[in-house]
């Protein structure tokens, strides 16, 4: 049933709180890498080009911001690219939505 519902066999227990707190990273990683490739299938360069931008202006406001810290600790560089990967997948997702929303039907290829 965990890897049904993608958390952790502690969470289901009710020993833990966090539904991830004990996921093997590497089937994380192969989850958001299928995805990446379902994705940017529609994705152009121009749009993953625009997307990196974002990405990086994104970042750079939350660095400068300091607002990132667990606990009053600073966020670990693990943590950062975890919050970079979820950010460029929201991202990712947002652009295919709207691409498939907004281009008008004469333009779109099917």
């Amino acid at each position: 049933m965990a890897d049904y519902f993608h958390v952790s066999v502690d969470y289901l227990a009710g020993n833990v709180n966090d539904p991830f707190s004990q996921l093997d990273n590497d089937r994380i990683l192969q989850d958001i890498n299928s995805y990446e490739d379902e994705s940017t299938s529609t994705l152009t360069d121009r749009d993953r080009r625009d997307i990196a931008r974002d990405l990086e202006r994104i970042m750079e406001a939350l660095d400068t911001a300091g607002d990132l810290q667990f606990d009053g600790d600073p966020m670990s560089d693990e943590a950062r690219e975890s919050i970079r990967a979820a950010m460029k997948l929201g991202l990712e997702a947002a652009k295919v939505k709207n691409k498939e929303r907004f281009t008008p039907k004469k333009f779109r290829k099917e």
